[in-house]
């Protein structure tokens, strides 16, 4: 049956962290008294115990059952105690709920306050893919409150199912230290509580040296599985450097547990997680509709004559985008396709006049600056400082032409306001003379069968003023967030990114970080290339480039191999 929840008067007390736990380990054998499901006078409440998952789910197997562990360590000379209890059920259905009631308050062995755990409880259901989760007792803000929130989908499952515990180790055995050796024993079978449990023993015995210990020492890990079940009914570890853990089910009752462990308290407000990351995200990122012009088609350079300008002058947006797809993901790969969202949007806008440029940057996040509604951009700004990069008042409101590849729109400085039309630069039906000029895009074959782990495109272009501009399109192969879930692949890009380009005697060079000084310790990158014969590929390679603003230049160091480099799109 459930159990009652009785706030405690204290707030709860900082945990302990591992690093604390470990301090001065030494070796030592004690017996300690046997695991019941009442607290240990003295013993630090800790959270622990045999971990029951949810998925993959397990149906038609409902039982209920007491959940205790205890860790005992010695730590400078001072055997600690750590121990939790609590109710663990699962129904018929595959959903689990636990209760854990208020656990007395101990003195921590540092001196440092109390220890303590509210009491609390929690729902998972496996077919829902939810879990609501509940405290009460330490915090005012966390009272009278259950989270819900999303369990992600677990790990594809490499092997069968049916493999007995001793050949599920055998399959974690890790790549081990030097000198360390494993060996992993059946058990057998045996009875515990009145259930059928299959035991397996690991014992690793590290030398002296292999991992900075001074002194030999063994670990064993004893783990006993009920195959009807499908739970661990027992878990005891020791290590000779002075811990001790046994974790273990009791009062195992087979059959449909109390209804009433699978409700949350009725007096207590929802407050879904999932649905307030939700709203964030679509707060702080714009979602692509259908229709509307993705990341890659808007990223890059866009140019017009400049109306206020005398002599001609050319203005400009440069448009750089992080973008995110998150796309379903199944055993046979990639099953469809989801909608892209911006997470950063910059807009650079640029004057350029007698090869001297002005800038100003701008990002929809704020909503103050720029906005960007999925066809339309507006930019404002009020020049009313020496240093910025206009006087007066600066209006961009285009809209963007997804047939025509163009924008269109007003453009006011001051109190004037005139028409404009800005396309890419060199855009227009003349034959390009540079065959440098138009969009490359890096090999996905490199020598020594490495691919690159982004692809990456990269457009040069020509001003009418005669003035080279470029920009890179990067996507990545996909990351998998196990927050999120092993069912659920995140690609993300990160188009328009400005390059620095000369062409020189028929080679190529390409400068990254041209608006930035490096990032985060990251160092800017140069290519440098030349045409192939065929004047289908650049043949060159990216290299860290070290500013001499940095102090003594270093070496470059070469980040890709040498060839091939940038195969032509055209």
């Amino acid at each position: 049956m459930p159990i009652p929840f009785r706030p405690p008067r204290h707030i709860l007390a900082p945990s302990i962290g591992s690093a604390t736990l470990l301090a001065g380990c030494m070796l030592w054998a004690q017996a300690n008294p046997p695991l019941t499901s009442k607290w240990t006078p003295g013993a630090i409440p800790i959270g622990g115990g045999i971990v029951i998952a949810v998925l993959p789910a397990v149906t038609g197997e409902p039982f209920t059952a007491d959940n205790n562990s205890r860790q005992v360590m010695l730590i400078n000379g001072e055997k600690i105690t750590y121990e939790s209890h609590s109710i663990v059920a699962r129904d018929s259905l595959g959903r689990i709920a636990t209760r854990t009631a208020a656990s007395p308050h101990v003195p921590l062995a540092d001196g440092s306050g109390e220890g303590f755990l509210p009491g609390g409880g929690s729902i998972r259901d496996p077919a829902a893919r939810m879990e609501l989760s509940w405290v009460a007792g330490a915090t005012p803000q966390a009272d009278n409150i259950v989270l819900k929130n999303h369990i992600p989908a677990p790990p594809p499952q490499s092997g069968p199912s049916t493999l007995t515990v001793c050949e599920r180790e055998s399959g974690k055995t890790p790549r081990l230290l030097k000198g360390v050796t494993k060996r992993i024993e059946d058990l057998g079978e045996k009875t515990i509580q009145g259930i059928d449990a299959q035991g397996c023993r690991v014992t690793t015995l590290i030398p002296a040296g292999a991992s900075l210990n001074d002194r030999p020492f063994t670990i064993t890990d004893e783990t006993w599985v009920s195959p009807e079940l499908r739970i661990t009914l027992l878990h005891v570890f020791h290590d000779s450097n002075g811990e001790d853990r046994i974790e273990q089910l009791d009062h195992i009752t087979p059959g449909e547990p109390d209804p009433s462990l699978f409700e949350p308290p009725a007096d207590y407000h929802l407050h879904d997680l999932d649905a307030q990351r939700e709203k964030e995200e679509e707060q702080t990122q714009f979602t692509v509709q259908p229709g509307q012009p993705e990341a890659e088609m808007l990223a890059g350079n866009w140019e017009t004559d400049d109306p206020f300008s005398s002599p001609p002058a050319r203005m400009g947006i440069l448009l750089t985008l992080a973008a995110n797809r998150r796309v379903p993901l199944r055993e046979n790969g990639i099953t469809g396709n989801g909608p892209q969202r911006f997470q950063d949007f910059e807009i650079d806008v640029y004057l350029r006049a007698g090869g001297e440029e002005k800038r100003g940057f701008f990002d929809t996040r704020d909503g103050q600056n720029a906005t960007w509604d999925g066809s339309r951009l507006t930019v404002a700004f009020k020049g009313d400082s020496p240093t910025a990069f206009v006087q007066g008042n600066l209006r961009l409101d285009l809209s963007f032409d997804k047939q025509m590849g163009l924008w269109t729109g007003s453009y006011t400085r001051g109190s004037v306001t005139k028409q404009v039309r800005l396309t890419r630069p060199g855009a227009s039906k003349k034959p390009q003379s540079n065959p440098f000029l138009g969009g490359w895009s890096e090999s996905d074959k490199w020598p020594h069968g490495n691919p690159p782990p982004d692809l990456k495109c990269v457009h040069i272009a020509k001003g009418s003023d005669g003035a080279l501009v470029a920009w890179r399109d990067t996507k990545d192969a996909g990351t998998i967030n196990p927050l999120e879930g092993y069912d659920v692949l995140s690609i993300g890009e990160s188009d328009g990114d400005a390059l620095g380009v000369t062409i020189d005697r028929g080679a190529l060079t390409l400068q990254e970080g041209i608006h930035w000084a490096g990032l985060a310790g990251q160092l800017p990158v140069k290519f440098t290339g030349k045409l192939s014969p065929d004047g289908t590929q650049i043949i060159g390679s990216w290299v860290t480039h070290i500013p001499e603003s940095w102090g003594e230049p270093a070496a470059p160091q070469e980040e890709k191999p040498s060839e091939p480099a940038l195969t032509s799109t055209f």
